[in-house]
């Protein structure tokens, strides 16, 4: 009866406080017991608000601290702790349904420039990472790339392909008077017809050269998020050309030059050119003397983005975002 008697007041109280009387004249006017009631009814969704909001910061902080120590399967701190700038390395997360965490591409990027992180072992993760995403503690780890990114590439891909500046590169690779092997990634876009004329009419009857060639994997399109990824280190010297051709496209052109040459072959060295790649930069970011005199020639910051250039090309490679082809032709 008590009870009743309480839940009844209780409610004229809530009546007259919605119905905007004074809060003080209600409460002024109710017993102890009620006003004891009605103190516990406003404090304890109030409690619950702030228990909560407690357990969802600590919850968060723990989450991120996870975060990261799955990411030292991949990803290491220069230093004994991670740097302020690392906390931007995760873009979102997601625990449920599945562990997902997303990396940021250009704070990763900034990181390893900079010297705050490094990749533990590129050869292992890299290539899986910029596929589809690894798997590490549980944990799904996928690259994500802004959309001011994709618009970049799309962008440079497009207009780079008429720009009619031709790379010093190409000039060096191309100027001599028997070259026996020609990397086309150093061509622009427009240039190539050209170049292999010039190319072919330098050549002797007799000799034998081949032309390096990169191309995109056929299914990777550049509204594909990846499509940034792997244009990321195709800047000057190189060029689009990876993007915008193929190897048929080359083995037609290199057709129309008829018996006047032979083409003895087109391998793809893909696992074989990548497995270099990753020896060649292994060696640069090692080896004391070739690293301290490159750093010489260039910067602190130019070596580690050499480095990372020559995994990064090498990982899309393994990955099979990106083809090597070697073509041999022989002037008749």
């Amino acid at each position: 009866m008590q009870l009743s008697n309480t839940f009844g007041n209780l409610m004229g109280v809530l009546r007259r406080v919605f119905a905007h009387q004074s809060l003080f004249i209600t409460v002024h006017v109710l017993s102890r017991p009620q006003i004891f009631t009605f103190c516990c009814f406003v404090a304890a969704p109030a409690f619950v608000l702030l228990f909560g909001w407690g357990f969802l910061l600590e919850s968060h902080h723990s989450d991120k601290l996870t975060e990261f120590s799955a990411l030292q399967t991949i990803i290491v701190p220069s230093s004994s702790r991670w740097a302020p700038s690392s906390r931007n390395l995760i873009a979102r997360s997601r625990i449920s349904p599945h562990k997902t965490i997303w990396l940021s591409l250009d704070v990763l990027i900034h990181c390893i420039v900079s010297g705050d992180v490094e990749l533990r072992h590129p050869s292992r993760d890299l290539p899986d990472l910029l596929r589809s995403g690894v798997l590490i503690g549980g944990w799904n780890v996928h690259l994500h790339v802004h959309f001011i990114q994709r618009v970049h590439a799309i962008l440079w891909s497009t207009i780079a392909r008429f720009d009619p500046e031709v790379p010093l590169a190409t000039i060096r690779h191309t100027n001599g008077a028997h070259p026996n092997l020609v990397d086309l990634d150093f061509v622009p876009h427009w240039k190539l017809k050209s170049l292999v004329r010039q190319l072919i009419s330098s050549l002797h009857e007799g000799t034998t050269t081949s032309l390096l060639l990169t191309t995109k994997a056929p299914e990777l399109s550049m509204f594909d998020s990846r499509y940034a990824i792997a244009t990321l280190f195709f800047q000057p010297p190189r060029t689009t050309l990876p993007f915008t051709t193929s190897i048929s496209t080359v083995l037609t052109l290199l057709g129309t030059y008829g018996d006047s040459i032979s083409v003895l072959g087109a391998e793809n060295i893909t696992i074989s050119y990548a497995e270099s790649l990753f020896g060649a930069a292994s060696t640069l970011c090692t080896d004391t003397d070739i690293r301290a005199k490159f750093i010489g020639r260039n910067s602190l910051v130019g070596w580690r983005k050499e480095c990372l250039r020559g995994v990064w090309e090498a990982a899309l490679l393994k990955a099979g975002l990106l083809i090597k082809w070697k073509i041999t032709i022989k002037i008749n």
